[in-house]
């Protein structure tokens, strides 16, 4: 697979993740946000790599996601 392709694969990923995190934190279903939350993250965390204008955000968003782990978990 070639790392643009990954890179937009892994951008609607996150937002697939991001939209079903949305739709059970609306639906009042909060313990099935969590895992969709994390996933959204570590796959926004990737697809940034691709971008590099945004290459140095990727180290956050990793952080953003280990904090939703570990007060999730």
């Amino acid at each position: 697979m070639k790392t643009k392709t990954f890179h937009k694969v892994s951008l609607s990923l996150a937002v697939l993740s991001l939209l079903i995190f949305v739709a059970f934190y609306m639906m009042g279903r909060y313990g099935l946000t969590g895992p969709f939350l994390i996933a959204g993250f570590i796959a926004l965390a990737v697809a940034v790599r691709g971008f590099s204008t945004f290459k140095g955000f990727s180290y956050s968003l990793m952080i953003l996601a280990s904090v939703c782990i570990s007060m999730y978990y």
